[in-house]
């Protein structure tokens, strides 16, 4: 017969592993994202905007995003969108982009920043040129 003592350990032991390999495939995925073109082509684009660096200061860091999100954050192959936290030196904030794939590779079609000290504006980073 086995203790009670050493099920509770199995159950713990259990546990911390499940969390381990949830942790580890939601850091992979987000890993994924990151280093996909349209996301460092976007990031490159806000740290390169003056409006943004003298709202936040530079450099200017992603902090989090969250992929469970989809009305948020997807990307379908074709299509990107994403609402992603920066921070700055100065302030910290959102960058909401929108980008499309070209047979030449991504474009960034769209970005807006609202920063959090000033959150009833959201500052045009890239106009879409249908507008």
């Amino acid at each position: 017969m086995i203790s009670n003592r050493t099920l509770v350990k199995v159950a713990v032991y259990g546990l911390v592993a499940c969390i381990g390999g949830v942790v580890y495939v939601r850091h992979e995925l987000q890993s994924r994202v990151r280093n996909g073109e349209y996301f460092v082509q976007a990031l490159q684009h806000l740290n390169s905007s003056a409006g943004a660096v003298k709202l936040l200061g530079s450099p200017i860091k992603d902090t989090a995003f969250d992929l469970g999100d989809e009305s948020k954050n997807s990307c379908d192959g074709q299509t990107a969108k994403f609402e992603v936290s920066v921070k700055g030196p100065i302030d910290r904030g959102t960058m909401f982009f929108w980008s499309s794939r070209k047979e030449e590779g991504w474009n960034l079609d769209r970005m807006e920043l609202e920063v959090r000290s000033q959150k009833d504006k959201r500052f045009i980073i890239k106009k879409s040129l249908s507008e």
